[in-house]
């Protein structure tokens, strides 16, 4: 674990933690410590800022059960300084996680100095960010491909069409429940059917394959888009904030289910470069990548940025929800889990990767899906996950989103509202056809703000996102 690693190891040390999502941030870091000589075990203490995460947490008898594993959570920052002062640490370190870091700038700074008023003789130091190194690789490929996709756009796509937020009606329904697929290892068996299914026609009769599709918004990350085709659960909507080529073997994979896909995908500017290869038709959210936040001070300026501080694909479902006005999503194959080594369903991309180079001294029968996992046992977190669960629930409790995973009862979703099929259907229109939630903005437009404020951007900024300006004026020029 990155953090377990970061953490000092002396027993004279106090760490607080703030930002505890769902609690399994505690759960792996009190494991993980279990196994460390006591005088190498540094004492924890966590701190949930939020009030609605607490009442949530609260509610679903979530809370209790975290301090019955022994762990010291509080709630408010007195009660941090008053553990503080009696655990007696010579050395007092803040680690924030990076959502809460994004959400509250100043609170790092606030616990180091509410800390440093209780114990005055104490030194207190704040931790890194262990999201800031994943950042600050991809800030250039994400700069890339986003000025390759703006210079040099698709054939015959000449306008970006924007999801953006409209103010809330009350006169307006409240919409469909959405159900979230992931591809997590436990994706067949969260949908009721067996882990392993050889024959898809037998799975596509399954009762409630068919029972899905009418009660719910299908949402499917790009990950687990060929495994739920091979099921024949076409998604209503695909999302893929993946900027990498790996995206091109998960699209590949379904493209040989279905080659053509009619269903849209939702996407940023820096999003992989081959998704029209594949889609007819993409839609974009503004994010907080950095060319996204140039192009706010122009053409982009009237879209809403959707913030998705999970880095994962469940984060713009939750965008999505709350722009369906749905009180609810459900999740299948998201629950963050591996499964021994197994960390993806079987289908994905990462199986045609390992297709496309088996050969006589790596045959199928040693591949593992995903296979990021270390130790073999199951299931488990690993510390990014745990770390994207928290985040993940932290985001839907905010955003007032009801998510837990699907529940199926003989067969049936048994948490699912009863939809009538056409407002379900109309809801499915509107992301097929233009409706009042999607902005068209010009790529000439985009292209020629790039142009013309380039020279009033100031050189640092380039620098800190690890660009040259030479590279930068480079694809400006070229689009390459």
């Amino acid at each position: 674990m990155r953090l377990t690693t970061q953490l000092p190891s002396d027993s004279r040390t106090l760490v607080v933690i703030a930002g505890i999502g769902w609690g399994y941030l505690i759960e792996e870091l009190l494991s993980s410590h279990a196994g460390l000589p006591e005088s190498s075990r540094p004492a924890l203490v966590f701190l949930e800022p939020l009030r609605d995460c607490v009442a949530l947490l609260k509610n679903q008898n979530r809370f209790s059960e975290l301090r019955a594993t022994g762990a010291q959570i509080c709630t408010e920052l007195d009660a941090v300084q008053a553990y503080a002062r009696r655990s007696g640490a010579r050395t007092l370190t803040v680690f924030v996680t990076p959502n809460y870091a994004r959400l509250f700038p100043d609170l790092q700074q606030n616990i180091t100095t509410a800390l440093a008023a209780a114990v005055p003789g104490a030194e207190t130091t704040a931790s890194t960010n262990v999201d800031q190194a994943t950042g600050e690789r991809f800030l250039r490929q994400w700069t890339r491909n986003a000025i390759v996709q703006i210079k040099r756009p698709p054939a015959g796509e000449t306008m970006f069409a924007f999801l953006n937020a409209t103010p809330r009606d009350p006169q307006r329904p409240v919409g469909p429940q959405v159900l979230y697929c992931g591809a997590g290892p436990e994706l067949f068996s969260d949908l009721g059917l067996p882990d392993y299914i050889d024959d898809a026609a037998t799975a596509r009769e399954s009762p409630v394959i068919q029972q899905l599709r009418r009660r719910f918004f299908l949402i499917a990350a790009d990950t687990a888009l060929a495994p739920l085709l091979w099921l024949g659960l076409v998604p209503d909507l695909v999302l893929s904030i993946d900027s990498g080529p790996g995206t091109y073997f998960h699209l590949a994979a379904a493209a040989r289910i279905q080659p053509a896909f009619s269903f849209p995908v939702l996407t940023n500017l820096a999003g992989a470069r081959c998704l029209p290869l594949f889609f007819q038709r993409r839609l974009f959210y503004r994010s907080t990548t950095p060319l996204d936040q140039w192009l706010a001070a122009g053409p982009l300026a009237e879209i809403v940025e959707w913030a998705n501080p999970t880095r994962n694909a469940i984060g713009l479902a939750i965008h999505v929800a709350g722009l369906l006005r749905s009180t609810g999503i459900r999740t299948a194959g998201a629950n963050f889990r591996s499964r021994g080594s197994q960390t993806h369903v079987r289908g994905t991309g990462y199986t045609e990767y390992f297709l496309s180079r088996a050969h006589r001294t790596a045959p199928l029968a040693t591949y593992r899906p995903g296979g990021y996992i270390t130790r073999a046992g199951g299931p488990e977190r690993t510390e990014k996950n745990a770390l994207t669960h928290a985040k993940t629930s932290a985001m839907a409790a905010t955003a007032g989103i009801d998510l837990r995973p699907l529940r199926l009862n003989d067969g049936h979703a048994t948490d699912a509202d009863p939809i009538d099929g056409p407002g379900l259907e109309h809801t499915r229109a509107a992301f097929a056809l233009p409706a009042a939630n999607v902005r068209a903005i010009p790529a000439a437009a985009l292209s020629a703000f790039l142009d013309e404020t380039r020279a009033r951007v100031d050189a640092d900024i380039f620098a800190r996102w690890n660009i040259r300006t030479a590279d930068l004026d480079r694809w400006l020029r070229t689009g390459n």
